[in-house]
């Protein structure tokens, strides 16, 4: 990972200890899911230091393409989110998300 992802500097500068909250939300969802997905509920060592994570996960949602979220950026359905959020809660992040 790069030197400045910010999941590697909170395992550098962090404990437990610390109060973290998160909030991923860098209107790229492609590479907003892959820091969830790939990195954060793969790396163990980021589970005890996120307290909580605020996400908003791009998926198919009928009432939301016309409006906010371009077709193009919506992955998965709102089951497939649900399952997310659930593993990183069984993870014990606190996680939340929005639409």
């Amino acid at each position: 990972t790069h030197p400045q992802n910010p999941l590697q500097v909170l395992q550098q500068e962090y404990t437990p200890n610390d109060l973290i909250l998160l909030k991923i939300d860098m209107d790229d969802p492609k590479l907003e899911l892959a820091l969830v997905r790939d990195q954060i509920l793969q790396q163990p060592a980021l589970w005890p230091l996120i307290d909580q994570l605020y996400f908003e996960h791009h998926v198919h949602m009928r009432e939301m393409a016309p409006s906010a979220w371009k077709p193009s950026s919506m992955g998965g359905t709102i089951l497939d989110s649900l399952q997310l959020f659930s593993e990183l809660r069984s993870k014990g992040i606190g996680a939340h998300f929005w639409v």
